[in-house]
Formats: C-alpha cells, structure tokens, sequence
C-alpha cells in the first residue's frame, strides 16, 4: 500500500529572498545587490527585499556606494 504524504507548505519568505534583485537597510535606507559585502554584514531584521531599483528609490532608499545598484 503506498504511502500518503502531505503536499510541501509553500514558503514564500524562501521564494522571496531567492528572486529578490536588492536588498535594502531600513535601518540606514540603503539598497544594495543581493552579493555585496554590506548585506553579509546586516541584520537579518534590518533586510528589506526589493525586486525592481525602481521601487527602491520610490520607497526612499538610496544606492549603495560600494555596489553600485
């Protein structure tokens, strides 16, 4: 007799930080690409995932220097 399994739960906050572009600071509102430097060094409750650099800007965030999103 097979077995039954439940279906895997979607995990979006997963599905979201994968597709993400920017990562912004909403502590310091800078955004920056997912690989610099600066986003290894932030607080995971200080990320903020961005999908578009316009939306970035709309929301008040400005360019990292070091990256350069």
């Amino acid at each position: 007799m097979p077995v039954k399994t439940k279906p895997v739960d979607y995990d979006e906050e997963t599905t979201q930080t994968s597709t993400a572009k920017y990562v912004g600071n909403k502590n310091t509102l800078k955004f920056h690409y997912k690989f610099c430097s600066s986003v290894t060094d932030m607080k995971e409750s200080n990320k903020v995932y961005i999908f578009e650099r316009s939306d970035a800007i709309k929301q008040g965030y400005v360019a990292c220097k070091r990256c350069n999103p």
